[in-house]
């Protein structure tokens, strides 16, 4: 079977990747099942599903049956010493997880030469007919060594593609995960390991079961768990019981088109697997393609479509596999990805690149588009351009030959008005068109406001599929909304525009912001004040520089001809009233000022340009807007939308969709403060774009909501865990692990309160010394399960897994240096000093010279404590390093730049090539790849790492960058 049948079996629906509805209700296993059992069952099931199963399991049977399905797939023998020579190739010592994951995503087979002369192309995958592909299972495989046992992996031609861990019926889902992350780290990734080679990763306790890349596998960073993904049918719904997962995700079709089809390995050493819903609407429209060619009934509405995607879902990934795909349709001339503005051009462009090098061609003017869209070559079919330089060349080119042939075009964004006659004209020029959408918000009877607005399914044809903001909150792809509705008292009367514009009013706005800033975003964040006019952006801009604050503030519009948010010109100002054009050009200037950038009014739109980097970078603190940065605009950095302005259905979801890009898990929801009554208008839109229990989690609970749960919390903890008796309370680690849950919810919902202005210092339940004291012993816990880095606590690995540690919340509320010198300054007890130490993990590591210094101060104390503590760490910190490379007899001057780099830079790297120069010169076996030589040689790299890594924990923060 060829690609192309393979696409046209999935035009006929038989062989979808994703199962239409969810396997109906079978009679479950009431026993409680342990891992050994699930294990079994799934055995038994990949079984029956036509999956072979290998024994034995070990390193030798695994090579030579590599070698066995290897020759099967290309009907050609090996020599053994072929053989040799081939598995080097792909498969060499010194080859990275990453690397193997480029040669299989990037490269279709591997070019050998034979022991006779010939040269081969080998296959390892068959792409093209990607049942030829040979599937086996094998279970328990123990590693070199025998420190680990691996639970289940499959085989594809022989190589390990896809690992499953399990873990019994009521463990977390998350100890599976852990204990993968730990395989990752210690022998799958090990040189010359075929483990290198898996892709996928499932992890299962039986009732819920996800699956994710092994980029999130190698992932260390605390939130990596965010990006394992559930399975689901085409409605969206999850199959997470193990026995409705094994025959629709492992089902051979499913396994191997999201191996070969649906993973996009990015230019950044990411390996991305696709979600459901993604892969559906790719196959939904392919399907419609082909129908629409074999009957070529082309340019009718219901031979196209559009997909209905929530925004911030991954849209512009699906529409890249979607080209991808289609352009390996041999009667698929081009395929254009066409947007309406020129930023999101160059946005999608980058995109792209991304996903995967030179697979698009992006164009400046209509010349380059016309050589592009006329150029036959095969491997330039993929196009981005905007709907003018697509509207502008038609009409300069009537008789151009593309205009005859078949043309697949992705309109991002198809809902925006800016469509009409372009789209119309556009239509009539390409006889042989495949139009269809993408939209986050379509155009509904409901929410069409004048025939600008056409329905998005008059104008595309049908939805082929949706996932809404409800599916995606659900899914944690996106976070649900924080909403505030602020009623600004003034003695006026408001009743037209130019009274929500009176400087009085907005004075008192602005008074309310900065009041509030801080915390609604949580001291880590920005946001964007949207207004309901440029007069008001421009009263609003006027009212900040009058207050003396230390926001970086920043303003931008430009001439919209309706009050339509994607009306606005983000090219140039120079349709501007004189009078909105002069104010710009000065509040740019200011910007200048700020940030020592020289933009000007004429250079409008590489402004709008460094905005965008530098809210993305969080160095705008606050963004004043009309209608510019509400739509296709992401900032995972940005998490409050202050609201001046009447906003509706589309334009109201758009716009609150700025906020609640996950970013890390400070960042729970995206914060919403209304000085408009937009209580109704919400509800409305939630009811046309959501589903009937929309409100319920789309919107978080108001504060009496939230408060309420925080003083059941914090009651239970002070009844259960009384600071007098603590430590008799937590003897057990089945105390412990109940009291690092319980404290863990008391952060996050504590995390979201901070939000609301009525949080007040008296509503706060437990006072600072007494949240010192609870941090500290959270604090204390954490250390002993996690281990040091010198003796990680290998014993309490599986206690460790079941406590989910909210380090970065702790954080949220974290002493400083600043804080902990007062102290001293004022002459406070030892008690007290330590009680500030123990609460904060990064002044943890710097107890012991904190202590110190105050030993010192007490002796010599002086007016000036902060010279005097920098002049003592800067000492100490010389003294000690000193001692470090004397005693590992480091080189000194390389030992100083690596140490140097570290404390400039804010980060300390082991990796690359630096770090092993500090090592002495006779020690030559640290560099030796002899195999004997490798425990000296990591014991030696593990201690020195180890040191220094403890050395720049201590004096990072509270120590100068000079090391002169």
């Amino acid at each position: 079977m060829s690609e192309q049948s393979t696409l046209e079996k999935i035009a006929q629906g038989d062989l979808s990747t994703v199962v239409a509805s969810k396997p109906a209700n079978k009679a479950r296993a009431t026993t409680y099942q342990k891992e050994a059992e699930l294990e079994a069952y799934l055995i038994e099931q990949l079984q029956a599903q036509g999956y072979t199963l290998l024994k034995p399991a070990t390193e030798e049977s695994l090579k030579a049956n590599l070698k066995t399905q290897i020759e099967r797939l290309n009907a050609l023998t090996f020599s053994d010493r072929e053989w040799a020579r081939f598995t080097q190739q792909i498969n060499p010592r010194n080859a990275t997880f990453i690397d193997k994951t480029r040669m299989l995503q990037h490269e279709n087979s591997q070019s050998f030469k034979f022991d006779n002369g010939d040269t081969k192309n080998i296959q390892l995958l068959d792409k093209r007919h990607i049942h030829n592909n040979y599937l086996q299972v094998i279970q328990q495989y123990p590693t070199p060594g025998k420190e680990h046992r691996y639970d289940v992996s499959i085989l594809v031609n022989g190589l390990p593609l896809v690992h499953i861990e399990l873990k019994k019926r009521g463990v977390q889902l998350k100890e599976a995960f852990s204990q993968i992350r730990n395989y990752h780290k210690t022998s799958m990734d090990a040189p010359g390991s075929l483990f290198g080679f898996v892709q996928i990763f499932v992890i299962s306790n039986g009732t819920q079961t996800k699956y994710y890349s092994n980029t999130t596998a190698s992932d260390t960073s605390k939130d990596s768990y965010k990006f394992t993904s559930f399975w689901a049918d085409k409605n969206n719904e999850h199959i997470g019981d193990l026995q409705d997962f094994i025959p629709t995700f492992f089902d051979k079709h499913t396994l191997l088109s999201l191996l070969l089809y649906y993973c996009v390995c990015t230019s950044e050493s990411k390996l991305l697997a696709m979600r459901p819903y993604q892969v559906v609407a790719v196959e939904e429209i392919l399907k419609q393609v082909v129908i629409t060619h074999h009957n070529k009934n082309y340019g009718k509405p219901k031979n196209g479509g559009f997909v209905w995607h929530t925004t911030g879902s991954g849209k512009t990934l699906t529409s890249f596999k979607l080209a991808q795909l289609a352009g390996r349709l041999d009667f698929i001339s081009k395929v254009v990805f066409v947007v309406d503005r020129k930023d999101l051009d160059h946005q999608t462009m980058k995109e792209y690149e991304r996903y995967q090098k030179n697979s698009a061609s992006s164009n400046k003017n209509t010349k380059t588009l016309q050589l592009q869209l006329e150029n036959p070559d095969p491997s330039k079919k993929t196009i981005i351009t905007t709907i003018q330089k697509l509207h502008k060349f038609i009409k300069s080119n009537p008789k151009s030959s593309i205009l005859e042939q078949e043309v697949l075009f992705i309109f991002d964004e198809c809902h925006r008005s800016q469509l009409g006659k372009m789209h119309a004209d556009i239509a009539r020029a390409f006889k042989k068109h495949h139009f269809y959408g993408f939209t986050g918000t379509p155009i509904f009877e409901e929410n069409c406001e004048g025939k600008e607005h056409a329905i998005t399914q008059e104008r595309f044809g049908r939805k082929l599929h949706h996932y809404t903001i409800v599916h995606a909150i659900q899914d944690k792809n996106v976070l649900p909304f924080l909403m505030h509705y602020c009623h600004i008292s003034t003695d006026m009367e408001l009743k037209s525009e130019a009274d929500f514009c009176h400087p009085k009013r907005t004075a008192k706005v602005v008074e309310y912001i900065l009041n509030n800033f801080a915390q609604v975003t949580k001291g880590s964040f920005n946001a964007i004040l949207a207004c309901a006019s440029i007069e008001m952006a421009k009263t609003y801009y006027q009212a900040f520089k009058e207050y003396q604050h230390p926001l970086k503030t920043a303003l931008i519009y430009s001439y919209s001809p309706s009050d339509d948010l994607e009306d606005e010109n983000n090219e140039e100002a120079d349709k501007l009233l004189p009078t909105d054009k002069d104010f710009l050009a000065q509040a740019i200037q200011d910007y200048n000022r700020n940030f020592g950038s020289n933009y000007g009014i004429d250079l409008f739109n590489d402004y709008y340009k460094d905005v965008s980097q530098r809210m993305k970078g969080r160095e705008i603190d606050l963004l004043i807007v009309v209608n510019m940065f509400l739509t296709g605009f992401d900032a995972p950095t940005c998490n409050t939308l202050w609201v001046d302005k009447n906003l509706r259905y589309h334009g109201l979801l758009q716009a609150f969709s700025r906020t609640n890009r996950p970013h890390n898990s400070v960042k729970s929801e995206g914060n919403i403060v209304c000085f408009r009554l937009l209580e109704e208008n919400l509800n409305d839109a939630l009811r046309l774009f959501g589903q009937e229990d929309s409100h319920e989690i789309v919107i978080l609970g108001g504060f009496e909501e939230t408060y309420a749960k925080y003083k059941g919390l914090v009651s239970k903890l002070l009844s259960t865990y009384p600071l007098s008796a603590f430590a008799q309370y937590t003897r057990s680690e089945s105390d412990q692990e109940v009291f690092i849950n319980l404290y863990g919810e008391i952060l996050k919902i504590r995390n979201v309160l901070v939000c609301f202005a009525e949080f007040s210092a008296d509503k706060e339940l437990i006072s600072p010394r007494d949240l010192q004291d609870y941090q500290g012993h959270y604090l204390d816990l954490h250390e002993r399960f996690r281990g040091s880095r010198e003796s990680p606590n290998k014993a309490h690995q599986e206690f460790d897994d079941r406590c989910v540690f909210e380090m970065e919340l702790v954080r949220q509320v974290e002493i400083n240096i600043d804080y902990i010198l007062n102290l001293i300054a004022e002459g406070k007890a030892e008690e007290d000093i330590l009680r500030a130490i123990k609460s904060s993990p990064k002044m943890r590591s710097k107890q012991e010279v904190i202590l110190s210094f105050w030993e010192f101060f007490k002796q010599h104390p002086s007016p000036d404590i902060q010279a005097s503590f920098r002049d003592y760490m800067d000492r100490q910190r010389k003294q000690e390093f000193a001692r470090i490379i004397q005693h590992y007899q480091l080189q000194e001057k390389l030992a100083y730049d690596f140490i140097s780099k570290a404390f400039k830079h804010h980060n300390i790297s082991f990796k690359g090539t630096q770090f092993p120069t500090l090592l002495p010169k006779e020690r030559a076996s640290f560099f030796s790849i002899n195999p004997e030589d490798r425990p000296m040689r990591n014991h030696l790299k593990n201690q020195v790492q180890s040191v220094l890594q403890a050395f720049f924990d201590k004096y990072h923060d509270i120590s100068t960058q000079d090391w002169k």
